[in-house]
């Protein structure tokens, strides 16, 4: 926080997400409140799907990219807040459950939220929403 009450993260947001970055947050937030080892994500946005490798625990979250074997996004776990770093775009990306909804912020990115019903994670990032499908 600021001297103004706001997150310091607000002050050097940019417009959207990248398509990959808001596929790989959806994921996160699906498997991090489904926890059944999803590898898989598709975007009904642009018709894409994107594979990963994921490793979570009490304490620790990392999703690799399973064909150039590096770290997409890994951080730590404060009980239902998760604070990520996204290697490929140096930017912090804070996510926080609450039973099948969540939201967050990315550092180079809008706020954003969203919930999961079944298999599918809806996320609402400023006033558009995308809708993504979690696969094994």
């Amino acid at each position: 926080m600021d001297l103004w009450g706001k997150s310091m993260l607000s002050t050097q947001r940019a417009a959207a997400m990248k398509p990959a970055t808001r596929a790989l947050v959806a994921f996160i937030a699906g498997e991090l409140i489904l926890r059944r080892g999803f590898t898989k994500i598709y975007d009904y946005s642009n018709g894409q799907s994107y594979s990963y490798r994921t490793r979570i625990t009490e304490y620790d979250v990392e999703v690799e990219d399973p064909v150039r074997n590096t770290t997409l996004m890994a951080g730590g776990a404060f009980g239902k807040h998760f604070s990520l770093t996204h290697n490929a775009e140096q930017a912090l990306v804070e996510i926080n459950i609450a039973g099948k909804n969540f939201d967050g912020e990315h550092a180079k990115g809008p706020h954003f939220k969203g919930w999961v019903k079944d298999k599918l994670v809806t996320l609402k990032e400023g006033s558009d929403q995308f809708v993504f499908g979690l696969m094994n």
